[in-house]
């Protein structure tokens, strides 16, 4: 939005589209323009592309049933089962699921390309407001390293797909302004509901096209404003279920959120500067900022919102000279950013008022000018195009290997905590997460170090109290791990994890009773929570109760979350016992397309597979495959299976060997019954005999 261009007054509508098609050599220009602006993202992103999953990303993919499925599918549009209810976003993961799995390449490729797109539209949508320097504004959009965040982490896929809808449904409405006609109304709103469907803070759009139709026109006509009125409702509407989700489904209510008005006020006077001080100077991007103490009493926390007046009364005071231009990328800016300017709860204000991913759009204002201004001021100091694209060129480079380095944070998530901690040493949010990674690498001392500086941090946090307690009981350390586990519930009562921790805390005590009982409050209070169920189930069957009712836990378990590796296991192990070995096989095949490298997993498929009473489902050589791949050293059950699946193969004096080593392992570990049992299967080795599981 150029200063010279903006102070010029309206124009014809044939005009703000281009009066003329491009000849062919121009096409070709063009074509090639728009190839380069595509190649520099995917240059610039070359990290991000081999990247992995991180934060958020199990929630939203690698651990939601829902993409699996076409019942999920169904899920995904038609009930609030989702994180958010942003169902385009998950029904693209849905449709990659069945593509490449869950390879964060295919995901990461998407965002980027998907990203690509949108800075695409942002050259050709600036280009058609003649604003000067719209390729260099596609660029700077394309490449700056604040952009990295909603590009490098696949569940932003919500900016990068929101965005790209965003900007056909502006230019959409644009050319609706410029031509009329029904149809082209019509695919503008659609493609507006499609982003709030991927992401509800492209709400904004309706008033950003107000400003832009301000800037182009000098003006806005009732036509264009009553053309809008369907825009703000659908925007209104979607900005407000979300704002209800956000508070009643994701947790955004509680002290964190309990600003006054004047602190919401102070808050979104100091936001934009923060922002567009990372668009000028990108040094130091941090995943999770500081969080900011907001008083109303510090005199510097009026800075803010008194530069943001003093800046719209400099505009207004020199209209004449600057132009609509700088006041319009003002209003944009500030008008896009909105959701995230502390007025409505979002649930990342726990950890910080600020995330580079809350600017993806509205950056565009300050990058539109900026270009813009470059332009002018290399035609106005009278340097050659070669020089005007040298000097592009540079900054290009600059941003394209800031973002190239600023994607390395993403490849795992021990990278992207340690670098939050190495700028951000006060982030408890991050102490906690490297830990929750670290206890499941198996490194629980370092795991707890973490906790205990989270809690140090942030007192009676329940989700670090709940980490804590875990690792506590990884640690054998029972009595503390209740402790830990107890005080996680008394800061978070309906915290479902502290309360099933809890009742596995009571189960390694041989507190049977109280164990269920828990589970079952928990199970009254979130019915869909999965792990529950699984545990119930569990603990049900060391209490000895039927084995049926048991197995329905695990059985609803599984229906709630296809992904629960430890309820199929012991689904299937029921199965096993009980005799119905085509049941247990399937499970375990099911098991095993989730977990492939799952030992319990693989270990008891090869039993069923070497030792099921029907030849049809027996297959001696997958079996010993799988044994080979699940025996580990001196473990007698491993050793025990692996001797099944060699007599099952025919290689008698193999399985001897090894079951005679099994034996002994299991002897020397004090486990009588596992050896007596062993010695049994060596006698049928002995005379040539496979082993047979009992049939139902």
């Amino acid at each position: 939005m150029s200063a010279q261009r903006a102070g010029g007054g309206g124009r014809g509508r044939r005009a703000a589209g281009g009066a003329a098609p491009p000849s062919p050599g121009r096409g070709r220009e063009e074509a090639a323009w728009g190839l380069l602006l595509v190649l520099l993202t995917l240059a610039a992103y070359a990290t991000a592309l081999r990247a992995g999953f991180i934060w958020d990303d199990p929630d939203y993919l690698t651990e939601n049933p829902l993409i699996e499925t076409l019942e999920g599918l169904r899920r995904i549009w038609f009930t609030a089962q989702t994180p958010q209810y942003y169902p385009l976003v998950f029904t693209t993961f849905w449709i990659e699921e069945k593509l490449w799995g869950l390879h964060p390449l295919g995901y990461h490729a998407v965002n980027v390309l998907l990203h690509g797109a949108g800075a695409l539209l942002v050259w050709r949508l600036l280009r058609r407001l003649e604003v000067p320097g719209a390729w260099l504004a596609g660029a700077i959009f394309a490449l700056h390293p604040v952009q990295a965040e909603s590009v490098a982490w696949v569940t932003e896929r919500k900016n990068v797909l929101s965005g790209l809808f965003y900007f056909l449904a502006l230019g959409g409405f644009l050319s609706f302004e410029e031509k009329g006609g029904r149809r082209r109304y019509t695919l503008a709103l659609a493609l507006f509901a499609c982003a709030l469907l991927s992401k509800s803070v492209t709400a904004t759009l309706p008033a950003a096209a107000l400003v832009i139709l301000w800037w182009r026109d000098g003006t806005v006509r009732a036509r264009s404003a009553i053309a809008l009125l369907p825009f703000f409702i659908l925007g209104a509407a979607s900005g407000f279920f979300t704002a209800w989700i956000e508070v009643n489904r994701v947790g955004a209510a509680g002290p964190d959120w309990s600003l006054g008005l004047l602190e919401r006020l102070l808050l979104a006077g100091r936001v934009p500067w923060f922002y567009l001080g990372k668009l000028l100077w990108p040094a130091e991007l941090i995943f999770t900022y500081p969080r900011w103490e907001i008083r109303a009493g510090d005199p510097l926390a009026w800075l803010g919102p008194g530069g943001i007046l003093l800046a719209a009364f400099a505009l207004w005071r020199w209209r004449e000279r600057l132009g609509r231009g700088p006041a319009a990328a003002g209003l944009y800016f500030l008008v896009t950013l909105g959701p995230a300017l502390g007025f409505l709860d979002a649930y990342p204000f726990r950890y910080s008022f600020v995330a580079d991913h809350f600017q993806y759009l509205a950056g565009l204002g300050p990058i539109a000018l900026l270009s813009a201004l470059l332009a002018r001021g290399r035609e106005r100091l009278g340097l050659g195009a070669r020089a005007g694209m040298a000097g592009a060129g540079a900054l290009l480079a600059l941003l394209g290997l800031l973002t190239l380095r600023q994607g390395r944070i993403y490849r795992d998530e021990g990278a992207l905590w340690r670098d939050t901690l190495a700028k951000n040493p006060g982030s408890w949010m991050a102490h906690n997460n490297l830990g929750h990674l670290l206890a499941r690498q198996g490194k629980t001392g370092e795991a707890i170090r973490h906790y205990r500086e989270a809690l140090r941090l942030r007192p009676g946090h329940a989700n670090a109290l709940n980490n804590l307690g875990n690792a506590l009981l990884h640690q054998g350390k029972i009595a503390e791990a209740e402790a830990a586990l107890r005080r996680a519930l008394a800061a978070e009562p309906g915290h479902p994890n502290a309360r099933n921790n809890l009742s596995q805390a009571l189960l390694a005590q041989g507190r049977l009773n109280e164990a269920v009982s828990e589970l079952e409050s928990l199970i009254r209070r979130e019915p869909r929570y999965a792990p529950a169920h699984a545990n119930l189930g569990s603990a049900l069957l060391l209490m000895g109760a039927p084995m049926t009712k048991a197995a329905e836990h695990f059985t609803r378990a599984l229906g709630l979350n296809p992904r629960l590796a430890e309820a199929r296991f012991n689904l299937a192990l029921l199965h096993t016992i009980q005799g119905n070995h085509a049941e247990a096989i399937a499970l375990l095949r099911e098991g095993l397309r989730h977990q492939p490298d799952d030992l319990a997993t693989r270990q008891l498929l090869a039993w069923e597979l070497a030792t099921a009473p029907d030849a049809k489902l027996r297959n001696g050589p997958e079996a010993l495959r799988l044994a080979r791949g699940a025996a580990l050293g001196d473990d007698p059950q491993g050793l025990h299976v692996l001797a099944a699946a060699l007599a099952e193969a025919g290689r008698f004096e193999e399985a001897l060997r090894t079951a005679r080593q099994a034996a002994a392992r299991a002897g020397s570990a004090g486990l009588k019954e596992d050896a007596e049992r062993i010695r049994e299967a060596i006698s049928r080795y002995e005379r040539g005999e496979p082993l047979r599981s009992p049939a139902r």
